[in-house]
C-alpha cells in the first residue's frame, strides 16, 4: 500500500468516525429532549391533578391576573394560556373557466366571443389563530384576553359550552359565530371544565 493509498484510507476513516460520531451525537440530543419533554408532561400532569383536587375539595386555587378589571365581588377563578381561533377566508380561486372561441366581423371592425365563461369563484375557509392570550374564568364572567383581541361575555348570556381536551368552544348571545380557544396545554381541558363548574356554581348576584 503506498503513500496515496494510505492517505485515502486515512481521510475515509475519519469521514467514517466523523459520520458515527455524529449520529450518536443527534440521537443523544434527542434522548435529552425526549427526556425534557416527558419531565414536563409529568409536572403538568402533577400539576393538573393538584388543581382538579382543589376544585374537588371546594378550595379553588388563588390566581392574580394582570390587566383585567373585576366588577364588584367579582374573582378570578382561573386563567388558561391559549389562543383565539376565528374562520376567516383563507384563499380565493376562479375554477372551471373557458377561453372559448372569437368570430371577426369585418364589417364592424370587431369580434364577437363566444363560448366564453369565468368559471366559479372558489371560496376556502378555516380557522385561523387572530390573537395569542388567556382565557379567564370569573364567579361571573368567562373572557379571552389577547394581545391583539379580546371578548368578553357574562356567564348568563352563554347558550353552550363544548370544552375538549385542548380546546373549547363557546356560544354566546348575540353573536352569529361562537368562540373557538385552543389552551397552549393540549391536556387543560379539565381543569377548565372544574373551573366552569366551579364558576357556575358561585353566587350570581
Amino acid at each position: 500500500m503506498d503513500a496515496t493509498q494510505v492517505t485515502i484510507l486515512v481521510i475515509l476513516v475519519g469521514i467514517i468516525v466523523f459520520f458515527i460520531k455524529s449520529r450518536q451525537a443527534d440521537a443523544k440530543k434527542r434522548e435529552v429532549r425526549r427526556q425534557h419533554a416527558a419531565e414536563v408532561a409529568a409536572a403538568r400532569a402533577t400539576e393538573r391533578a393538584d388543581v382538579l383536587a382543589a376544585f374537588a375539595a371546594g378550595t379553588p386555587p388563588k390566581i392574580t391576573v394582570q390587566n383585567v378589571v373585576f366588577i364588584k365581588d367579582e374573582r378570578p377563578i382561573w386563567s388558561e394560556p391559549a389562543e383565539l381561533y376565528e374562520e376567516r377566508v383563507t384563499s380565493r380561486k376562479w375554477e372551471g373557466g373557458s377561453k372559448g372561441i372569437s368570430i371577426p366581423i369585418s364589417i364592424l371592425n370587431t369580434k364577437i366571443h363566444l363560448g366564453k365563461t369565468r368559471g366559479r369563484l372558489n371560496i376556502e375557509r378555516a380557522n385561523v389563530p387572530v390573537a395569542s392570550g388567556a382565557l379567564v374564568i370569573t364567579s361571573k364572567h368567562m373572557l379571552f384576553k389577547g394581545d391583539t383581541k379580546s371578548t368578553k361575555t357574562a356567564l348568563n348570556k352563554i347558550i353552550s359550552l363544548d370544552c375538549a381536551a385542548n380546546g373549547i368552544t363557546v356560544a354566546v348571545t348575540g353573536r352569529a359565530k361562537p368562540w373557538i380557544i385552543i389552551f397552549n396545554d393540549p391536556e387543560a381541558g379539565e381543569v377548565v371544565r372544574e373551573a366552569i363548574n366551579h364558576a357556575y356554581a358561585a353566587p350570581q348576584a
